[in-house]
């Protein structure tokens, strides 16, 4: 998959000053409600319990399975043989019955998956699961788990070269459309595939990680590493789905921000007002862009990132404090020489 550009275009560079003197005499709008319903950052590295950074939903974390680095902090590590699992019964607050959502998590394979599920909620047993996970029918393809097994669907070509990237991490997510009933799953901010199914009626069941939620219990068997499963009661469009992994992706030229840290972006986005995420502060401004919905671009130098989402909304960060702050300073100071 060809990576987004990592430029920032030139009409920002001559508007992070104006930001700055607009944000210090507070001109600048609220942020949006928080769509985040659930996220497991999976940083405890220790204990039997995995808090949940959104809500009140936090995951026992079962024998069999172990604390590892991770793809932000630690992560949870599974052997594919014991049924280990992270997991929480009759969840609260989450998107269910027919409702929109998002669900995305960090999967990175010991081995090729094999008739597994990474993770997900809902009970498969009563026909109402949402997960994402491998086939259970041997051709090695993605597969959205919802409704009942006539409406599995499998999102990828046979002998799927996503499976040979053993022992590298890659962004699963899944979205439903109420409605439309649309299921759209990406792997890497990429769209894998897209179907129309029926309408969803997932019930408030188990929450889990590496486990099926029901039978065959042969879907329970995953080896491999998952962290940072989160999952919103909103759709994510196709430039946020994207904006996950960019930012996400430290080998890529992102951040390091997981789905939290995100989310705070998209309130800045949404609200067209401000969020301050790991002591950097990152402001919404009509970009004028133009371009491909889904766009991303960044800069390592200044750690600026602008995404497009084709008509001419964008978002942008300011500098770094001791940047933002001179050249602040340098602007009362000659505004003063002035009068």
């Amino acid at each position: 998959m060809k990576e987004p550009a990592l430029t920032v275009p030139s009409p920002f560079r001559g508007r992070l000053l104006a930001l700055d003197l607009a944000l210090a005499l507070g001109l600048a709008s609220g942020s949006a409600q928080a769509a985040l319903s659930f996220h497991v950052d999976l940083d405890e590295n220790t204990g039997s319990t995995a808090a949940d950074q959104a809500g009140s939903n936090d995951l026992t974390v079962g024998a069999g399975a172990d604390w590892v680095p991770g793809k932000f902090g630690s992560a949870l590590e599974f052997d594919g043989t014991t049924n280990s699992t992270a997991s929480r019964a009759n969840p609260t607050g989450l998107p269910v019955g027919n409702a929109s959502r998002t669900l995305s998590l960090w999967v990175n394979y010991s081995t090729a998956p094999i008739d597994s599920i990474f993770g997900g909620y809902g009970n498969n047993i009563s026909a109402r699961l949402f997960a994402v996970g491998e086939s259970y029918d041997g051709t090695d393809q993605l597969m959205a788990y919802f409704w009942d097994d006539s409406f599995d669907q499998e999102l990828g070509p046979a002998s799927n070269p996503l499976f040979d990237d053993v022992n590298t991490w890659q962004l699963h997510t899944l979205v439903y459309e109420t409605g439309t009933n649309a299921v759209s799953y990406y792997v890497n901010g990429a769209l894998e595939g897209s179907v129309t199914g029926s309408e969803l009626n997932t019930s408030p069941a188990e929450i889990n990680i590496a486990e099926g939620s029901g039978t065959p219990t042969n879907r329970r068997q995953f080896e491999g590493i998952v962290d940072d499963f989160a999952i919103w009661n909103e759709v994510l469009t196709p430039v946020k789905a994207k904006v996950i992994y960019t930012a996400g992706d430290t080998a890529s030229g992102g951040l390091g921000y997981d789905a939290g840290e995100v989310d705070q972006l998209f309130q800045a986005y949404d609200g067209q007002g401000t969020e301050t995420v790991d002591g950097l502060m990152w402001t919404y401004v009509a970009s004028g862009l133009t371009g491909t919905e889904g766009e991303v671009q960044g800069s390592g130098s200044d750690r600026t990132i602008v995404f497009d989402d084709a008509s001419g909304a964008g978002l942008v960060s300011i500098p770094e404090p001791g940047t933002s702050t001179l050249a602040l300073l340098s602007l009362l100071g000659l505004l003063r020489r002035r009068r």
